[in-house]
């Protein structure tokens, strides 16, 4: 509950203070007037004593009377009808608004999650409490509102003051016969008292008339009161003064009626010369009524109907708007009465005066009064109360119904008092002790009254005397007795559901709430004014609000409770005609459930602040509550949705027109992730023009992938070119992937793309025209000029027709943006002058379409002359940078870095390479090979020089010099008849770059406008999937600027591969006769490597891939030429084939012929006739760099590693220490739509260590050769101990198997083919060995090879047939031959290897020696 100005003690004080009644002549109301006053109002500030006062109770104790109040009322008055009862309090609602919330300062609080301002009074729910007091009327079953006493006023001015006298006396006399209802006794105490005008008459007078009035009626009964001690002429010239002048204070002010209503009131002269003429200010109450019957309530899900049994259209709190507003105007209003100064004529003696008339017709003749009549009434009570209880106690005993409550149904009550009932005279003596402040006297009255009234069931007079038995307990303010709660929900109950008088109900619970309120009971007075029996709006509203208030002032709060009884004392507002209090609420109660995430409540709220304010012409509060509906998670209909966004766009559109505003407003819709903003220093538009590739940059979608690699490549080339280890990366697309705090740098004339992405939160689609970037561009000052560079600004307002001399900006016509989407688009800026550029936000039309509902519930937007609302508007870019983490104090605080790639810097005209490739291949077999022509072009305005062409995978690109480009179509270069036979040594070095020479070897250089062709090889990699195809074209321009010393052109696009070959090769040591040595080349070494080669064709497209050559790339081996490996017509793979080759290389020592260290062995072993040189531009390119990545040792840019340097990307590029690299090239037809093509690829498998049998030792050096021939037999005594067991063995002896290569048998006509197979065994060793040839082992695996032999494919059965297991003594230096049979009874591919030998050295040495794969094809001849 707010806080009142009034404590509980005085507003029940003042509730049931004793009426006076008073009776003026007519001059007496015109000397009071000079004052603009009437008598009772000139009086009635001084009618509370400010001295204390004793009075004797029945047993003739005095008792202190504290803050004695008392009413002066017109014996004529009459209290306001029901209607105008509710014009006054609707009024005194509707005029404390501004006082409530405009210069107030809010209280504030913080609990939990929930921060609140609230109002810390209601001076509106205490304005409607103070009239509601005032017009409603005195019940029948109380007489606290009764008249006690009557004063008689005359003016001395007057010929015959006494004759007045006994005119007012009559006049009392015929009001007692006709209302004696309304006076307390039958017998009244009358007050005599003299008006004298000082400033008029004649004072010896006015103390001969007083004189006389003494001797008749006695001195204690009459007084004489001299006002208007300054003249009336006086008085006009005060009028005139100037308003600085110093005014006496008015009391009166707050005393007098704030709303009066046309009434019959007996006295004429009581508001006629108050009253002023109505003017059409008065209007402003009633129109917010009338526009509120016209556009009907406000929708809301807890709207009811209202109980019109329960409550009259005659009540005081009845539902009809029109029975207030109909029939009656203001006279006197608050807000609309010309304000009138009160008592210009009295001074303060004058009021002084006043008091004293008050204090002595307290003390000397109401107070005594008093007394004698409260021990009158109780000896009456005393004697009379045991004889009635006699007589009517066997009556009731036998015929009278129990105590009880009554039904509904049942009449007011079923007992009628008589005037002199010992009930009511209890009753009597109870209200006179209230309200003279024995309430001691008076809880016992009424504690007696109410049983009585129980026990007749007279329910109203038993409920009015439960109320006031509360209130006295209350108002004793002892702790001996607690506040009986219970006897007021009893009283408020039966006066409600039993009598249904609600007025009375609702009067128990104002005051019962505020006793509550002052003992902290708030919980307990919040569940009492939500019971509030009225079904009426405005005191629904009021008591639902100072339940909410309650709510707040918990010990606990209950924050939650406080904004759900706001919210339905706000719906009960708006229903009442009171939009502005209604609006006051929804707000309030906005601040809690914003911070719930409750969405339909949010929403609910918005919508009805925003609807409220439109209706109040709040236009920007409007604006502010309907944005959340358009931006937060709003699950309405589609429709509903539809009508916020055109409400939205027309009060918005109405506010401007108001305020006439320069800058276009910022619109809710569609949001901006400004965080995703991506600024492009290129046009985003990558061409695809008859299968050309015109490349511009990396574009949006991959600009800000793999930034470390592209970074750390730049460096490469830069640190190669300059050798300066200082690199300023030149980014060229800026998101927030990217480090921006250095600006980015734009170039004149050349496009600046800006990627914004905006999002629809709502469930309708939106539609915007006219979208184009905002931006402040502030051009660079000349040189040597003293002028300040000027800021242009294309934003509407600030436009000037210039602009585009500066900046010319493309505005796209129309975006189109689905429900819940998130839409990219991108705005093209080209600056045409150096300065700085500053990107500032879009500017863009939205639009909405026509809803029919809005035209009946909003009569706003009727007016609107089209279907399509459209509105001009902006949306700005709010961007923070990435939060700093490097330091202590940057973790310990929230430190975000600059974010500036918006703010552009524009500098001169540069040199510009535009690259085209054409017939780009965007699809590729893996491994294939492709030449296409790059086209270089200068399309700036300056020279350029110095390309240079990097990539993360250097391997998947090769470029030759301009002159090959018109060169034989041929993919590959063959070997001319005067090339050297194969082996080859050439020069081996693999880089991340290449650049682009002339073909006289020097750098490229290129005129404006001029072009340079150039080849390039692009290879497919050799695994299928989606690959990134990352190349890096640096260059030069001349001259260059010092922000910007070169520039960069990044291609970045996706290779689709599809799988062709799979290839997989192993190599073991094996034995080479030294007769072939010394045949085949002077650099060729005693040692020998097995490969198994084997050959997949895994495509689903390429039925048959032909294999055209294996070349062999090593620094220590080399191919072994060999007569069966060249043949007729090239081997042709099948679909779901396999090829196995078995090759052998023998060791190469390239320093014997060449003393460079950057050298290797090129070789080949071709498979016809045609043979590919593998030494030269395409092939040495593909191969040098196969095995390069950049991302392998350069983390992601998610990932918080340090980046390597550049020597350790060199030393990668340096150091591929692998034995030898196997390279397949092959070949295929394709036909795709209808046209045939071949198909070269090349596939790199590179071997990195012998099979686990063999372990890799390296090839001996010339010199370790000759220490061997020297001391052969120290060299076999060093592998004995300090060699592994199988090197020792094939030290000491060589195995071989001799057999045919191919066999071809007709397994239809013979089941079975047994081969004849040769087992050499040559002893290298001093000492004789013992060799065991154990085929048992080949048994019991089924002929199946070893994984580690690189055979595994090969799963045929064989089986050996003279004998599992052979024992063969081999003398030193000696050949033992042995004949072996295999049985075979199916075709396929045999290994003959996998026999297990066994070597017995003596002395326990037993060794297992590793006899290599031996292959054996068999075909078969069986013709169909």
């Amino acid at each position: 509950m707010a806080t009142c100005k009034q404590t509980a003690f005085e507003l029940i004080q003042d509730v049931f203070s004793p009426c006076i009644a008073v009776l003026c002549s007519s001059d007496v109301e015109q000397i009071c007037a000079k004052n603009n006053l009437t008598f009772v109002q000139m009086v009635q500030p001084f009618c509370r004593l400010n001295t204390e006062v004793t009075i004797r109770d029945p047993n003739n104790v005095p008792c202190t009377i504290k803050n004695f109040k008392f009413n002066m009322k017109h014996l004529h008055s009459q209290p306001p009808s029901p209607t105008a009862g509710k014009k006054m309090m609707h009024d005194a609602v509707a005029s404390n608004i501004m006082s409530a919330t405009d210069g107030v300062l809010m209280n504030t609080l913080s609990i939990d999650n929930y921060f609140l301002k609230y109002s810390p009074s209601t001076p509106w729910f205490e304005a409607y409490r103070e009239v509601f007091f005032q017009v409603t009327s005195s019940p029948e079953h109380e007489f606290v509102h009764n008249y006690l006493s009557c004063i008689f006023v005359v003016s001395s001015s007057h010929q015959d003051p006494l004759s007045q006298i006994n005119e007012l006396s009559q006049q009392l006399t015929q009001h007692q016969n006709t209302h004696s209802s309304r006076w307390f006794f039958s017998y009244v105490f009358t007050y005599y008292l003299l008006l004298h005008d000082v400033s008029s008459d004649d004072l010896g007078k006015a103390e001969a008339v007083y004189q006389s009035m003494k001797s008749s009626f006695g001195a204690t009964s009459c007084h004489l009161l001299q006002i208007n001690s300054i003249p009336e002429s006086a008085q006009t010239s005060n009028n005139s003064k100037d308003s600085n002048d110093t005014v006496m204070a008015d009391p009166w002010s707050q005393f007098l009626p704030k709303y009066y209503v046309q009434n019959n009131i007996s006295n004429n002269q009581t508001l006629e010369e108050n009253s002023t003429d109505v003017t059409d200010e008065n209007k402003t109450g009633d129109s917010s009524s009338k526009s509120m019957q016209e556009s009907g309530s406000i929708h809301h899900p807890l709207l009811y109907n209202s109980d019109t049994d329960v409550i009259s259209s005659d009540s005081l709190l009845g539902n009809s708007l029109e029975d207030i507003s109909s029939g009656y105007t203001n006279k006197l209003s608050k807000s609309n009465c010309k304000m009138k100064r009160h008592g210009l004529c009295l001074t303060q003696s004058d009021m002084d005066r006043i008091k004293c008339f008050v204090q002595d017709y307290c003390i000397q003749g109401l107070i005594p009064f008093i007394e004698k009549r409260v021990r009158l009434l109780n000896e009456q009570v005393a004697n009379r109360k045991g004889l009635h209880r006699t007589l009517f106690g066997v009556t009731k005993k036998f015929f009278g119904n129990k105590p009880g409550i009554q039904s509904p149904a049942s009449s007011l009550n079923s007992v009628v008092y008589g005037p002199d009932a010992p009930e009511l005279q209890v009753r009597k003596l109870g209200d006179l002790a209230f309200m003279f402040q024995l309430y001691e006297v008076a809880y016992q009255a009424y504690h007696n009254a109410k049983r009585d009234f129980n026990a007749d069931q007279a329910w109203l007079h038993f409920a009015g005397a439960s109320e006031m038995a509360a209130l006295s307990v209350f108002m004793q303010n002892s702790s001996a007795h607690e506040y009986p709660m219970h006897y007021m929900e009893s009283a408020i109950t039966t006066y409600l559901h039993t009598c249904k008088l609600p007025e009375l109900a609702t009067r128990a619970t104002f005051l019962s709430t505020e006793c509550l309120k002052s003992k902290s009971l708030y919980s307990e007075a919040a569940i009492q004014f939500v019971r509030m029996p009225s079904e009426a709006d405005l005191p629904s509203a009021l008591c639902l609000e100072q339940a909410a208030y309650c709510y707040i002032h918990c010990k606990i709060p209950k924050i939650r409770k406080f904004a759900f009884h706001i919210i339905l004392a706000g719906h009960r507002f708006s229903k009442a005609g009171q939009r502005k209090h209604a609006l006051r609420s929804y707000k309030q109660a906005e601040q809690v459930y914003r911070s719930l995430g409750w969405n339909f409540a949010n929403n609910h709220i918005n919508f009805t602040i925003g609807r409220l304010s439109v209706q109040l012409d709040q236009l920007e509060s409007a604006c502010s509550a309907f944005e959340p509906l358009l931006v937060s998670k709003c699950e309405l209909p589609a429709d509903e949705q539809a009508n916020y966004l055109r409400e939205y766009l027309f009060v918005l559109k109405r506010l401007l027109s108001q305020n006439a505003a320069k800058e276009l407003p910022v619109l809710p819709v569609p949001l901006i992730i400004s965080e995703a903003t991506k600024v492009l220093l290129s046009e985003d538009n990558t061409a695809y023009k008859d299968e050309s590739l015109c490349v511009n940059g990396r574009g949006f979608d991959r600009g800000d992938i793999n930034n470390n690699v592209w970074n750390k490549l730049e460096e490469i080339i830069i640190t190669r070119i300059s050798n300066n280890a200082i690199c300023h990366n030149n980014l060229n697309c800026f998101s927030n992937k990217t480090d921006n705090t250095a600006k980015p740098n734009a170039i004149v004339g050349e496009i600046i793309s800006i990627e914004v992405v905006l999002k629809n939160p709502l469930s309708v689609a939106l539609t915007i025209e006219d979208v184009y970037p905002l931006w402040v561009f502030m051009p660079q000052a000349e040189t040597g000029s003293d002028e300040t560079s000027h800021t242009i600004k294309n934003e509407p307002g600030f436009s000037q027709t210039y602009v585009t001399d500066y900046i010319e900006t493309i505005v796209l016509p129309k975006v189109m943006i689905e429900p819940h989407q998130e839409k990219k688009i991108h705005l093209l800026i080209t600056p045409k002058q150096i300065g700085e550029l500053v990107v500032t936000g879009i500017a863009y039309k939205l639009l909405a379409l026509k809803s029919q509902d809005i035209e009946q519930n909003l009569d706003s937007v009727t007016n609107s002359p089209s279907s399509i609302l459209s509105l001009q508007g902006k949306q700005c870019f709010s961007i923070r940078g990435s939060r700093l983490n490097r330091t202590t104090e940057e973790r310990a605080s929230k430190a975000y870095a600059q974010d500036n790639r918006l703010n552009i810097n524009v500098l001169s005209s540069m040199a510009k390479l535009q690259v085209k490739f054409h017939s780009f291949p965007y699809s590729l077999f893996c491994g294939e090979v492709q030449k296409v022509t790059a086209q270089l072009t200068n399309v700036g305005q300056h020279k350029l020089h110095r390309i240079i062409m990097a990539s993360p995978r250097p391997g998947l690109f090769a470029i030759g010099n301009p002159g090959e480009v018109n060169d034989s179509e041929s993919i590959l270069k063959e070997i001319s008849s005067s090339r050297q036979p194969s082996p080859v040594i050439a020069k081996w070095e693999a880089d991340w770059m290449a650049e682009v020479l002339m073909s006289d070897g020097e750098s490229c250089v290129l005129e404006p406008g001029s072009s340079l062709e150039i080849p390039v090889w692009f290879k497919g990699p050799e695994t299928p999937g989606d690959h990134a195809l990352d190349i890096l074209f640096y260059y030069e321009s001349e001259p260059s600027h010092p922000k910007l010393r070169y520039r960069v052109l990044q291609l970045s696009t996706v290779l689709v591969t599809y799988p062709v070959v799979s290839v997989q090769s192993h190599a073991m040591r094996s034995f080479c006769p030294e007769e072939k040595l010394c045949s085949f080349h002077p650099a060729a070494l005693p040692s020998s490597l097995i490969l198994s080669v084997e050959v997949a064709n895994t495509s689903e497209e390429l039925n048959q891939v032909s294999l055209v050559q294996i070349s062999c790339i090593s620094k220590d081996w080399c191919f072994l030429p060999s007569e069966d490996n060249c043949r007729k017509g090239l081997p042709v793979i099948h679909s779901e084939e396999s090829l196995m080759l078995t090759l052998k290389a023998i060791g190469f020592d390239p320093k014997v012929t060449v003393s460079s260290q950057k050298v290797k062995v090129f070789s080949h072993i071709p498979m016809g006739r045609v043979e590919v040189d593998n030494s030269s531009t395409p092939c040495i390119d593909f191969s040098q760099k196969s095995s390069l990545d950049l991302s392998s040792i350069v983390p992601d840019d998610h990932n918080p590693l340090s980046l390597p340097s550049v020597k350790e990307c060199d030393k990668l590029r340096i150091e591929q220490d692998m034995i030898l690299l196997v390279v397949i090239i092959w070949k295929a037809k394709v036909n795709r739509d209808g046209e045939e093509r071949i198909v070269i690829g090349l596939h790199h498998v590179p071997i990195f260590n012998l099979d686990p049998s063999n372990v890799e030792i390296k090839t001996p050096s010339v010199e370790a050769e000759d220490m061997i021939l020297e001391n052969e037999e120290s060299e076999v005594d060093q592998l004995h101990s300090s060699v592994p067991s199988d090197l020792a063995v094939t030290a000491m002896l060589k195995c071989s198997l001799t057999h045919p290569f191919q066999v071809l048998h007709n397994f239809s006509e013979k089941r079975i083919i047994v081969i004849p197979v040769e087992f050499v065994v040559r002893s290298t060793s001093d000492i004789e060995l013992t060799v065991v040839i154990d085929n048992l082992s080949h048994l019991e695996s089924s002929g199946a090879c070893n994984p580690e032999d690189g055979c595994s494919h090969l799963v045929q059965r064989f089986t050996w047939v003279n004998g599992t297991k052979r024992e063969l003594q081999v003398k030193p230096h000696n050949t033992v031959q042995v004949s072996l049979q295999a049985m075979f009874c199916a075709p396929g591919t045999y290994n003959l290897g996998n026999l297990n030998i066994l070597v017995n050295a003596g002395k326990d040495n037993l060794f297992v020696y590793p006899l290599p794969p031996y292959l054996l094809i068999i075909n078969s001849s069986c013709t169909t």
